[in-house]
């Protein structure tokens, strides 16, 4: 009887084994199957990411899962100065008893500057536009560094005016790019100013080339000063006529009438200085005239130049 006692409990206690031994084998599959929702999540740059259990498990489907019993390992940090994660790879333990599921996080910056034009952009006549700055006309942000903004310079031609439209680009350190059409307006070619003008006459006159120029010989000084004499007197009757007549004629309503002589007008650009004689119709007409003014004197400087007007002046001064 005992015998019978004993080899019933035997049997008793190896079904509680086996029962046991398969229990735990069960349990042990039904947790190797809790899976995430997700196991690669990517992330925009600028964003944060703080998951809660529910968001990484479907608990739905594991009702058997006490939740006290997960825990969360989050190993993303803020970049410095920052109030979100930098650009670059993470990682999410979630551990729940002895199985410990990864989830793979990625922040990527997929999003491409903005470009804002400030202003109108508004360039003068045959500018250099290789040399003219476009950065002060933009506004260029991101949450990454960003390059140089480009400018395509083909599209434009400074020494046409009006509106012209051309392509404007930036793009950041993970090559993402932004392109926006841009308008420019080159401006009419400016009149030249009076001011400009004698500036251009002036570096005309410095910069002209004498037909004839050297020194010369002669003996009778008293001659030359009685010339330039009769010269200073002939020039001051002149210009006493030419007043008087200019005062007679501003009570005549007239046309109002060109000044410089490059423009049909009566006064010269050239050949009115110092020891300047004209004018003459050719080079070889003040050419001779200087050469008769030059006779008797016993030494000095001479040339041949032109006014803009395309009469011809001699220049003499003695030593």
């Amino acid at each position: 009887m005992k015998k019978k006692v004993l080899i019933g409990l035997v049997i008793i206690l190896f079904l509680v084994i086996i029962f046991g031994i398969t229990y735990m084998l069960f349990l042990e599959k039904r947790n190797n199957g809790i899976s995430l929702i997700k196991d690669n999540v990517v992330i925009e740059y600028g964003n944060t990411y703080n998951p809660n259990i529910e968001e990484l498990v479907d608990l739905s489907k594991y009702k058997f899962i006490n939740k006290q019993e997960i825990s969360i390992e989050n190993n993303i940090e803020n970049e410095k100065d920052k109030d979100y994660p930098a650009v670059g790879v993470y990682e999410i333990n979630i551990i729940y008893k002895n199985i410990i599921l990864k989830q793979k996080i990625e922040i990527k910056d997929t999003i491409a500057p903005n470009i804002e034009v400030l202003e109108n952009i508004r360039i003068d006549y045959n500018t250099d536009l290789s040399s003219f700055d476009f950065k002060k006309y933009f506004n260029v942000t991101d949450l990454s560094p960003t390059k140089e903004l480009v400018v395509n310079l083909s599209n434009i031609n400074s020494s046409i005016s009006g509106e012209q439209t051309t392509i404007a680009s930036v793009e950041d350190i993970y090559s993402n790019k932004k392109e926006i059409e841009l308008k420019i307006n080159i401006l009419e070619k400016a009149e030249e100013t009076q001011k400009e003008k004698i500036e251009k006459q002036e570096q005309f006159t410095n910069n002209a080339t004498s037909k004839n120029s050297g020194t010369i010989q002669g003996t009778k000084k008293n001659d030359v000063k009685n010339n330039k004499k009769t010269q200073n007197s002939s020039s001051n009757s002149s210009s006493n006529v030419q007043n008087s007549s200019t005062n007679n004629a501003d009570s005549i309503p007239k046309k109002e009438e060109p000044i410089w002589c490059d423009e049909g007008g009566k006064k010269h650009w050239q050949g009115t200085g110092k020891n300047e004689h004209g004018y003459y119709k050719t080079w070889d007409a003040a050419w001779t005239e200087c050469k008769n003014y030059m006779k008797d004197m016993k030494s000095g400087n001479y040339a041949v130049k032109e006014c803009p007007c395309g009469l011809f002046y001699f220049w003499v001064e003695e030593n």
